[in-house]
């Protein structure tokens, strides 16, 4: 169990109503030349693979009562692949004028906060055999750049060698979800602290002073 980073926390709070905080990114991939065939049973695999290696695709968000604290993130123990990785197919003839209206509302779906705050689409039915991906990750769980690195750790940039999968750690269990009265007792030991953690930069900002008028 670790606690959210402040400004992880911003980007939670951030959404409110229509307005979303995940990134979304849409993949349009030719699997004709993929060194062992590529289709929804391989990205399952491949990502299955990826959720052990990195940790924030296990972790689900937990709020703190009354907003003592910020939120936490907590390993699921309820953690399912199957939960995250959906497919579905645009109709005939599935050129970009079927795609982009069923992208558009995938997109507008808000992500269960139940959850580890991602999920992931197999699109099939494209025209020329083609097939998309579109991934949707909340921003307080991955930045742009940890994003793109997971894109990049699932494919390969050679369409004949298949992607260079890391050995597999060993499996880890979740943690048990934190009971409200916890959760609460540690918001309150944090509230209580807050004063005390917030004399040292008023220390530092005294003695910067002090130091600048006697320069003076």
């Amino acid at each position: 169990m670790r606690r959210m980073s402040g400004f992880d926390a911003d980007m939670l709070y951030a959404e409110r109503g229509p307005w979303h905080m995940h990134v979304s990114a849409l993949m349009i991939l030719d699997p004709h030349e993929a060194a062992r065939g590529f289709g929804y049973d391989e990205l399952r695999r491949m990502v299955g693979h990826q959720s052990r290696i990195l940790e924030p695709m296990r972790e689900r968000m937990i709020e703190v009562p009354f907003g003592l604290d910020r939120p936490l993130w907590v390993k699921d123990p309820d953690f399912s692949v199957d939960a995250h990785l959906h497919r579905i197919a645009v109709p005939p003839p599935g050129t970009d004028r079927e795609l982009a209206p069923l992208v558009g509302d995938l997109i507008g779906f808000k992500l269960d906060r139940g959850r580890p705050l991602w999920e992931m689409w197999y699109i099939e039915g494209l025209e020329d055999g083609l097939v998309a991906i579109l991934s949707k990750v909340h921003h307080s769980a991955l930045d742009g750049v940890a994003g793109a690195a997971v894109m990049g750790a699932l494919f390969s940039p050679q369409p004949t060698e298949p992607p260079l999968l890391a050995e597999e750690p060993d499996p880890t269990e979740g943690e048990p979800i934190p009971s409200d009265l916890r959760l609460v007792a540690r918001g309150l030991v944090r509230l209580a602290q807050t004063p005390l953690r917030a004399l040292e930069p008023a220390k530092k900002t005294l003695a910067s002073v002090r130091d600048l008028l006697q320069r003076r």
